[in-house]
């Protein structure tokens, strides 16, 4: 019993890390995604496709929030636990990674000035392709992140681990927003090019190293992870003591 004990101690530090360290990349790529940015200078980002005028960009922003509203609801409802938290994010990379190079793309190519007053064809598609972008997002880093937190964080270091977490996200949060608005003006369609390029490398990160979690208790997270399984050794362990110091039947 003395070597299982040692077993599962040695495992829970090992897989441990490993959690922690997936939480901690989920929380930075949620915000490296550039979604908070795009949030909160909507309306700028709108006039730099050409968007003109103060009533056109905020209804452009308000159908914004409401795409991404309805397909984080959708999501999180029908797919999460039917497609897997894994193949949502790698779908939710591919999807934001290209309508962000699309964009930028287009920036740089047409140099909008946000003057013109009429709206070509270019500029339509791209302001689609911000709107294909935050159905990409809400369809997995709208609310996985939130999911990965409760279920990936290992059991005996859950409030330190989901706590670490959380707080990343936030001070990512305040680096995005503070930097979008000078991004913007001083790399113009560079920012997009960023942010793009951010999310590829998540989705490389995600495919070669993160598990899916889909239907995996609690107790067995740490199976997904690579690792033993822990509970899977102390159940076994107990097993083995209880026939070991089994009555014989008369």
């Amino acid at each position: 019993m003395t070597l299982v004990s040692e077993t599962v101690n040695v495992n829970v530090e090992q897989h441990s890390y490993s959690q922690v360290h997936w939480l901690d990349f989920s929380a930075i790529l949620w915000q490296l995604s550039g979604i908070n940015g795009m949030n909160y200078f909507s309306p700028l980002i709108f006039k730099s496709l050409g968007v003109t005028g103060t009533d056109t960009g905020l209804f452009a922003t308000g159908i914004y929030g409401v795409v991404k509203s309805v397909s984080a609801t959708i999501s999180m409802l029908f797919l999460v636990d039917r497609i897997g938290r894994k193949t949502l994010l790698l779908s939710s990379c591919g999807i934001m990674s290209f309508s962000l190079f699309f964009v930028g793309a287009y920036v740089k190519i047409t140099h909008p000035d946000g003057f013109t007053q009429q709206i070509n064809s270019g500029a339509i598609a791209a302001i689609a392709f911000i709107y294909i972008y935050s159905i990409g997002y809400a369809s997995a880093f709208g609310g996985i992140p939130y999911i990965l937190l409760s279920e990936a964080a290992p059991l005996n270091v859950r409030t330190v681990s989901a706590t670490l977490g959380a707080s990343m996200q936030w001070v990512m949060n305040l680096v995005i927003t503070k930097a979008t608005p000078y991004m913007i003006s001083s790399i113009g369609y560079g920012t997009f090019f960023f942010f793009g390029s951010c999310v590829v490398c998540g989705w490389i990160y995600i495919f070669i190293w993160a598990p899916e979690t889909k239907g995996v208790s609690l107790e067995h997270m740490a199976a997904a992870f690579g690792h033993d399984d822990v509970v899977a050794i102390t159940e076994i362990a107990a097993k083995a003591k209880n026939e070991h110091f089994a009555l014989p039947r008369m």
